[in-house]
């Protein structure tokens, strides 16, 4: 008895020293460890969207990429694993979309549809304008924003590791790709 005790205290205190220790199964050291969006620095938001984004991004994020689209600047930011697209209108100062997303919790989870997932989705309608939406596509390592905002314009003031594609047969839309080199490559020749 006194033997078997002490074998069931061993393989306790090694499943403890295990646990303290960082052993997990791979499935989830991947989940919790750091992606790509993860490390990227801050950017500035510039003055125009300074005051919208104060009120909509959290202040515990870290805005990673921006980029002005016509008169909205399109804000993207993490706030620990979770992705943000906040789109701040520059005469009124205010989100007209803000949308956040995780990334799968595993590589089986999510949509794969998009290069450089697997990404989980959120997507929007601007109440005050039903011509302005936006899609949210959040894996590990990119960020994909679909925007529409039923008015032709042209990406300028580009800030972060973000690719710019005009959508296809629609004017007023764009896509991003905020990521790693290789994956806004992969994602630029998937909406080509």
């Amino acid at each position: 008895m006194k033997q078997g005790s002490a074998i069931a205290l061993l393989a306790s205190a090694s499943f403890l020293l295990a646990a303290c220790s960082g052993g997990t199964s791979d499935t989830a050291a991947t989940s919790q460890s750091s992606g790509y969006l993860q490390t990227l620095p801050a950017v500035a938001v510039p003055a125009e969207a300074s005051t919208g984004t104060a009120a909509t991004v959290p202040a515990s994020a870290t805005v990673i990429g921006d980029l002005r689209y016509g008169t909205d600047y399109l804000i993207l930011y993490m706030e620990g694993r979770t992705c943000g697209a906040a789109v701040i209108r520059r005469q009124a100062r205010q989100a007209v979309v803000n949308l956040t997303a995780a990334p799968p919790a595993t590589s089986t989870g999510g949509t794969t549809t998009i290069p450089g997932g697997p990404y989980e989705t959120g997507t929007t309608t601007d109440a005050d304008d039903p011509n302005t939406h936006a899609t949210l596509s959040c894996a590990r390592d990119t960020i994909v924003v679909q925007y529409t905002t039923g008015h032709p314009a042209t990406p300028s003031e580009v800030h972060g590791p973000v690719t710019t594609i005009p959508a296809q047969h629609s004017s007023g839309s764009i896509v991003v790709a905020l990521g790693t080199t290789g994956n806004r490559h992969a994602v630029e020749a998937h909406f080509v």
